[in-house]
């Protein structure tokens, strides 16, 4: 009895032993050790990427000189900051210990090639596409997640949402807005005005010194085709504050573009490098609704309707154009009140009567 013990005890031993070396031999559960990063080269080297869900929708981003751009949209400029922070955490993501290897459990936490959350495919200038599949949730910032190639299931930790597939969430919303210490002319309706050179504060040279002045918004500037020579600061910069910080909403899509005819504003900006960008603001069919034509990015970009109004309040400012304020319509209570001119005839008349002024006896 006592050898029999003996030897299955040995037994037992050899086989955890020998389950130890296969783990350790074959790198785990899915042949692959804990700490393993997701992916097997920089977020520098990707050239072009493209995230799919699970609802069809589609978004492909590629890299440009200036930057990312939606070449699905004109090459559109997207959000170069948000593309590359994607990118990051996708390449600094180390996979825990696989979770599951099974046939079933790709399609369990919907990192199969059919059923998934997202499915992202990052394209080098050499070497064969990476396609991660992104699942369901675990915890706080935890996803499950498995590369084409693997068949284990992992966790990264990472947001899903933080790879949307909407075109419209990739965006560069800032694409419109013009940095005010670079305009040097705006032009709309016949009338144009045009920074005028600032003295210098004599700390530094005439130019650089008329370029602090410009950048803090204490340029000068002249008008024509207007009767207003020399218009005021503030009106000016209230024109050109509303366009440094004009945002886009989205893209129109090219089957709705119809329905934005009506012109509220065209705007020729010309920038201190020679550039021109002209904005045409446009009115949708229900008066509420707003679009922007750039002369240098493609498509038609919605906007805010309380932006596009207050763009167009802006350039319409009496003090820019010269247009005469229209007189203030007074009340009817106003109306009823008497002028100074028939108060003081009552006083006289009333003066010149003797039985108001001699006393009773």
């Amino acid at each position: 009895m006592r050898t029999t013990l003996i030897a299955l005890s040995g037994l037992f031993v050899a086989q955890i032993a020998l389950a130890v070396w296969l783990n350790l031999s074959s790198g785990g559960l899915a042949g692959q050790p804990p700490g393993t990063p997701l992916l097997a080269f920089e977020a520098d080297a990707v050239e072009r990427l493209t995230i799919s869900d699970a609802d069809g929708q589609s978004v492909t981003l590629a890299r440009a000189d200036e930057g990312w751009r939606l070449p699905d949209a004109g090459d559109f400029p997207a959000d170069t900051t948000k593309v590359d922070g994607l990118l990051a955490d996708l390449a600094s993501a180390e996979q825990g210990a696989a979770v599951a290897t099974s046939d079933t459990a790709a399609e369990r936490f919907r990192v199969s090639d059919d059923a998934y959350e997202r499915k992202i495919v990052l394209e080098r200038e050499s070497g064969d596409p990476a396609t991660v599949y992104l699942g369901t949730s675990q915890g706080t910032r935890q996803v499950h997640v498995r590369r084409a190639e693997q068949d284990g299931v992992h966790r990264i930790a990472f947001s899903t949402w933080r790879a949307p597939a909407d075109r419209a969430d990739w965006l560069d919303k800032t694409a419109l807005q013009v940095d005010p210490a670079e305009i040097a002319s705006l032009k709309w309706n016949g009338i144009t005005l045009e920074k005028v050179a600032s003295e210098s504060n004599g700390s530094e040279s005439e130019d650089q010194g008329e370029t602090d002045a410009n950048a803090a918004g204490t340029a000068t500037w002249q008008a024509t085709g207007t009767p207003v020579t020399d218009p005021p600061a503030d009106a000016v910069n209230a024109l050109t504050d509303q366009l440094s910080r004009i945002r886009i909403n989205g893209l129109v899509p090219e089957e709705d573009s119809d329905a934005y005819q009506t012109a509220a504003l065209a705007l020729d900006i010309v920038l201190e490098d020679g550039t021109t960008r002209t904005y045409t603001l446009l009115k949708g069919g229900d008066d509420t609704s707003y679009a922007v034509r750039s002369s240098t990015l493609p498509g038609l970009m919605t906007v805010s309707a309380s932006t596009a109004e207050a763009i167009v309040e802006a350039a319409a400012d009496p003090a820019l154009t010269g247009a005469e304020t229209p007189p203030e319509e007074s009340s009817p209570a106003d109306s009823s009140e008497a002028t100074p001119q028939e108060n003081a005839s009552a006083d006289a008349a009333q003066s010149a009567d003797p039985s108001e002024d001699t006393p009773q006896q």
